[in-house]
């Protein structure tokens, strides 16, 4: 990806915005200064000369390769008040891929040039319609597998950090203001009268920007735990197994099925990443709970109580661990349960391997096993553990590395950190009585900062990295 053609804004863009594959309808995008003329060249003799702004018209493709005219309907944005700045114009056709390309193909030989990835949300950000955080928020929700990621990357996009940012940009730049005008009235020691006021202003903006970083850090802690749930039926090895992955007796094992009551968790580092181990209880049939006032300490109630807690902790696993102990049979609630779960984010253990040397035999109706990965372990003799661990760190950094989000947080938390520190620094100065002209340094370094962080201050190399994390056509 060369840095040079990214910034050439004046030219006319095409591409395909929707998702590749048949579909009932497929929207091609143009945007550029010429992006009407350019289209022009292939609608009816008697189209508009000049559309209206949000203007929507039904009309007909002309020329297209050797095929008969074909129905489109245009939406159209003038500029600026597009998304990307620049006259924009959507062309919603029927969704045959081979049509699609054809009519692209046109547009690119009648003045267009085909989009790079992320140009179009380039250009709206060289506009000023969005910020940097908002432009990699984009780039999460377009990403996001799961539902937490999702709600995380429409906050970010809706805002969550660009607004307070911008609060505290405002903050130091009156900051900035007051002490550039001691500077210009030196005679009348200004920076003497509003010492006071300047320190206040300084720790509300540290204030904001700690605030920031907490949320930040809170956040990467959560997505840097990589959460692992072992289920199975009562007696199935769960809690065993989750002694011997934790390296030490966190749960009281018996062999008197239904031990485990509650969940237990447990963190551990493999491979460099933090994963949260969480031990449950056996999988059982509970009875509906009728009485309005349960005694907590019934043994249906508890029993109905630990079978909340192991549903709840398995839709919150990033994986699950399904434990069926090598020396029983397969049986039938196995089944249910296992058919129950995602099977991208589930693996077999078979347990107990010590007791059984062969797998026993399942009934025909369970093939869905043979689909899903399996280990065979034994938390009395280690075989296996070393397999499984390596499995659930590569699913760990498989899960882990998919989260455009974080490499935006990261970066954010690195000029917000600066920005605490230069701030910091000029609330030092201003308790020391130092002069003006080393206070202003400080707080125009905060500024940067913080300018850094809503990408008012850019490279080439920088925006290259984001937008090109982008698909075409967005």
């Amino acid at each position: 990806m060369q840095n040079l053609p990214r910034f050439q804004v004046d030219d006319t863009i095409a591409a395909v915005s929707s998702a590749v594959g048949p579909a009932a309808r497929a929207i091609v995008r143009l945007s550029g200064k010429n992006a009407w003329a350019v289209l022009r060249s292939l609608l009816p003799t008697d189209a508009l000369e000049e559309p209206q702004h949000r203007g929507v018209y039904d009309t007909f493709l002309m020329h297209v390769a050797s095929l008969p005219p074909i129905p489109v309907m245009l939406v159209v944005f003038q500029g600026p008040r597009s998304y990307t700045g620049q006259d924009l114009v959507e062309l919603h056709l029927p969704g045959c891929p081979p049509l699609v390309q054809a009519v692209l193909e046109r547009l690119l030989t009648h003045g267009a040039r085909l989009a790079l990835p992320g140009e179009f949300t380039l250009r709206a950000f060289l506009a000023g319609k969005m910020d940097l955080t908002r432009a990699e928020a984009l780039l999460a929700v377009l990403h996001a597998q799961r539902p937490d990621s999702l709600q995380e990357a429409l906050g970010q996009l809706a805002g969550n950090l660009a607004s307070p940012m911008l609060r505290v940009k405002e903050q130091v730049l009156d900051l900035l203001a007051e002490l550039e005008a001691s500077l210009d009235f030196p005679e009348e020691d200004l920076l003497f009268a509003v010492r006071d006021t300047l320190i206040e202003k300084c720790r509300l903006a540290r204030d904001e920007i700690a605030a920031a970083l907490r949320r930040i850090e809170e956040r990467g802690l959560v997505r840097q735990t990589f959460r692992v749930v072992l289920t199975g039926r009562p007696n199935a090895g769960k809690s065993s197994l989750f002694n011997a992955l934790c390296g030490a007796d966190a749960a009281l094992v018996s062999p008197v099925p239904g031990t485990t009551r509650d969940y237990l968790t447990a963190t551990r580092r493999l491979d460099g990443l933090l994963i949260e181990l969480v031990d449950t209880a056996g999988i059982e049939p509970v009875r509906a709970e009728t009485n309005q006032n349960p005694d907590p300490t019934d043994a249906d109630t508890i029993t109905v109580q630990a079978q909340a807690f192991r549903v709840q902790e398995v839709r919150r696993a990033q994986l699950v661990v399904y434990c069926l102990p090598r020396n029983e049979p397969v049986t039938g609630e196995d089944l249910d349960a296992i058919q129950s779960l995602d099977p991208l984010r589930t693996v077999l253990v078979w347990t107990k391997a010590d007791l059984a040397p062969e797998q026993p035999t399942v009934a025909a109706s369970s093939d869905m096993l043979a689909r899903l990965p399996s280990v065979v372990t034994s938390a009395m003799t280690g075989q296996g553990l070393n397999e499984l661990e390596k499995y659930i760190a590569k699913q760990a950094r498989a899960c882990l590395d998919v989260d455009p989000l974080a490499v935006s947080l990261g970066r954010c938390q690195h000029h917000l950190r600066q920005a605490y520190s230069a701030l910091e620094q000029a609330e030092a100065l201003l308790l020391q009585n130092e002069p003006a002209e080393l206070i202003t340094v400080e707080v125009r370094t905060a500024l940067e900062e913080l300018g850094a962080v809503l990408g008012e201050i850019y490279t080439e190399d920088l925006l290259d990295r984001i937008f090109s994390r982008f698909c075409i056509g967005k």
